[in-house]
């Protein structure tokens, strides 16, 4: 089973570090646009249009890309009372549990979202001329990522990976 969790740990590596760099390149160019329609304003009295537009595209994938960080590393919002308490053997179960909670919410969300996602493809934003999909696509990578990764983690929790139970995911990714 060590390549399986070797995979399981890979696949999750993989898309916390493709987190990281959606997260900042949305960073940067929203600072950028930011930094540059102030300079523009100032100086010329009229900033660039598409510093209003570009984050309505790129502000969903900066949220997008920290949940897929933030599931990499389990670190969602949680109270963790209940594990601290239980026996390692009860709370590898429970966490195979949250897993599948997470899975199927993954699941669903991907899949009620698909009318919101073929309406996007008709909307334009005005200045800069995308259109909405660019924005709403980040909805699939996100819930996608987080399913994928409960996938991973759902592997590693049945085949009994000591590691998985310490708490970050990507931390012990050898």
């Amino acid at each position: 089973m060590r390549p399986l969790v070797v995979a399981a740990r890979g696949l999750s590596h993989a898309l916390d570090y493709s987190g990281r760099v959606i997260a900042v390149a949305c960073m940067a160019v929203m600072f950028a646009a930011l930094l540059l329609n102030v300079i523009l304003r100032y100086v010329f009295g009229t900033g660039l249009p598409m510093a209003y537009e570009i984050h309505a595209v790129l502000l969903p994938w900066l949220v997008s890309g920290g949940l897929v960080i933030a599931a990499a590393h389990n670190r969602n919002i949680a109270i963790t009372l209940l594990p601290d308490l239980l026996p390692l053997s009860a709370r590898r179960w429970l966490f195979v549990a949250v897993q599948c909670i997470i899975l199927a919410i993954a699941v669903s969300v991907l899949w009620t979202s698909q009318p919101i996602l073929r309406a996007s493809t008709f909307q334009t934003l005005s200045t800069l001329g995308l259109k909405q999909i660019w924005g709403y696509s980040s909805l699939v990578y996100a819930f996608a990522g987080m399913g994928v990764i409960a996938v991973c983690d759902l592997l590693r929790l049945l085949v009994r990976d000591p590691a998985i139970l310490s708490g970050d995911t990507v931390a012990s990714f050898s």
